[in-house]
């Protein structure tokens, strides 16, 4: 069940619904509340510890035992745990992962979409396929044609590890919301 624990208020929103459906609003008790917030950063720091397993080895086979072995816990808890924290699985978060760094290798410039499964670490060019195909609805070679498929770089962008997302200068930025504010106008 997920909480938020909101500091202003002392209070924590979420759990068990009420019967008109809203969150529930459970006030933190002041002895309570070092606990809590001790529970609540040992959670994001063991987040952050899976993140950068992913980020770190995500160009070689990952296993989550792996990951629980490290952190002592059982295999269980930390699927069920990367469930609640990621909103995705294990396996669909490294895919993602693996996904939006083959994105950046085609947007990159690499040519040979073979070497970008591998580099990207999928195991084999249909588990790759398959990852565009479910994604985008495209093959990685149709994705690669795409007109914006080898944008951001030449745009003056760069783009962030973990998606998709363009970050551009503030200048450039205006450039662009100039160029294109006559088009979708």
């Amino acid at each position: 069940t997920r909480f938020a624990y909101h500091a202003d208020g002392d209070y924590l929103q979420g759990g068990k619904k009420t019967r008109a459906g809203k969150d529930r609003i459970v006030p933190v008790h002041p002895k309570i509340k070092p606990y809590l917030l001790d529970w609540l950063q040992r959670r994001t720091d063991r987040l952050l510890r899976l993140i950068s397993f992913v980020e770190e080895g995500y160009t070689h086979k990952l296993r989550l035992a792996d990951f629980a072995a490290a952190e002592g816990r059982s295999l269980g808890y930390i699927s069920h745990f990367a469930k609640e924290m990621l909103g995705q699985s294990f396996q669909e978060y490294v895919e993602s992962v693996r996904f939006n760094a083959a994105c950046k290798l085609i947007s990159a410039g690499a040519d040979r979409m073979l070497d970008v499964s591998v580099a990207a670490g999928f195991s084999d060019y249909r588990y790759f396929s398959r990852a565009f195909q479910s994604r985008l609805g495209l093959t990685p070679e149709q994705y690669s044609r795409l007109p914006g498929a080898h944008g951001a770089e030449e745009d003056g962008g760069r783009r962030s590890t973990a998606s998709l997302e363009r970050f551009y200068s503030y200048e450039r930025s205006l450039e662009l919301l100039e160029k294109y504010r006559g088009v979708y106008a």
